[in-house]
Parts: C-alpha cells; sequence; structure tokens
C-alpha cells in the first residue's frame, strides 16, 4: 500500500480520540488513492473505529461501527414487522404428512413462517399457531401469552385436564391429567398440542 497507505492504516487502527480524528484527517489527506479504515480493519483483524473514505479533492471523515457491530438492527426490525398472531389464524396452512403418522402445518407470511406438528391436521394447525404466539410474545413480553386450552376440560377419551398452578409449571408442566383408571400425570401444551388433546365438545363441535 505504499509508506502514504501504511501511515494512515496506522491512525486508522488506532485508538479513536479528538487528537486522533485531527492527525487521521490530516493523513488522509496525504493519501493519493482511495483508501478505506474499515477495510484494513477487515484485513488485519483489528476493530474498525472509524472509516476514512479517501478521494481526489474530498477528505470526508465518518465516525461510525462496523455492521457487523450491529447486531441488535436486525433483531429490531423483525421485532417490528413480526405479524399478530390473528394474522396466522387467517392464513391457509400447507400440509405434509410425515413419515411417523404425524401431520405438519406450515403457515407463511413472507418473510415468516412457523410450523407446528400433531396427530390430525386440524392440530397441526393449532400447533403451529401456538408457535406464532410464543414467538410474537418473545418479541412483545407484554403480550399476554394465553393457553389454548381451558383451565379444566375432560377430553373424548373422558380423560380429565387442569391447568397446574403457575408456580409450579416449570417443575411440573402447563396441565395434569388423569385417565378414567385415575393414573395422574402431567404434561406441557406443546405435548397436547402435539396428541391433538382437545375438549370432548369442542371436538364434537368440530365434527359436527
Amino acid at each position: 500500500m505504499g509508506e502514504k497507505g501504511a501511515v494512515l492504516a496506522f491512525y486508522c487502527a488506532a485508538a479513536p480520540s479528538p487528537r486522533n480524528v485531527k492527525r487521521l484527517t490530516s493523513k488522509c489527506k496525504l493519501a493519493s488513492k482511495i483508501f478505506t479504515c474499515a477495510n484494513y480493519a477487515t484485513q488485519s483483524g483489528r476493530e474498525p473505529v472509524a472509516s476514512c473514505f479517501v478521494h481526489e479533492g474530498q477528505y470526508p471523515i465518518h465516525r461510525q461501527k462496523h455492521p457487523q457491530h450491529s447486531p441488535g438492527m436486525y433483531e429490531f426490525n423483525e421485532r417490528s414487522a413480526y405479524p399478530h398472531p390473528d394474522d396466522f389464524r387467517v392464513m391457509r396452512p400447507e400440509y405434509l404428512d410425515l413419515e411417523d403418522g404425524l401431520f405438519q402445518a406450515t403457515i407463511t407470511i413472507a418473510p415468516f413462517k412457523v410450523t407446528g406438528k400433531s396427530a390430525t391436521r386440524a392440530g397441526a394447525r393449532r400447533a403451529a399457531i401456538y408457535e406464532a404466539v410464543k414467538t410474537y410474545r418473545s418479541y412483545h413480553p407484554s403480550y399476554r401469552l394465553e393457553s389454548p386450552y381451558p383451565d379444566e376440560f375432560v377430553d373424548s377419551d373422558n380423560t380429565t385436564w387442569r391447568r397446574v398452578p403457575s408456580a409450579q409449571r416449570e417443575q411440573l408442566g402447563d396441565y395434569m391429567f388423569r385417565d378414567p383408571e385415575g393414573e395422574e400425570d402431567y404434561t406441557d401444551i406443546e405435548t397436547m398440542l402435539l396428541w391433538d388433546v382437545r375438549p370432548a365438545l369442542a371436538e364434537k363441535e368440530e365434527e359436527d
């Protein structure tokens, strides 16, 4: 890069300060060709503390961060653009029959998409929408994450389901269920959706 370029590279890699910026401006004016501090820093593995764009007769100095050092920008754009769960509810899913006998539903609102798996197509759609709800809440913590099931209900197999108190959910799961023989166990909402658990009344209404 020549002696002048080497001197410029030195100042590009130097810690930023009012004095260094002033000296950097002076050294930029000595350069006879386009040279960017950011490019030098990338090639040398150093932190790009400034971008010095040199051109014949024009020597602007721009203090800016390299794009790779702004990881929050993408998350901010995605958070503000992510669709509301109701937008996913009105979209038609694409279904895929899986080899294990399950169904997969994919709902797309470009460039975003959610998927869900279940024992039935309707259950796969519900699972995908629940994923949309959880993702939306991850971007908007104030959004209330509601269960897709009632707090207590009986399914078509006469199994009783009851919501676990919030203080115990992390340890036990979201719901306790008791089969007709009286055996009790616990599971989470995602597994209930995978099994296509539905209140008996809701299942009858869907069949009608």
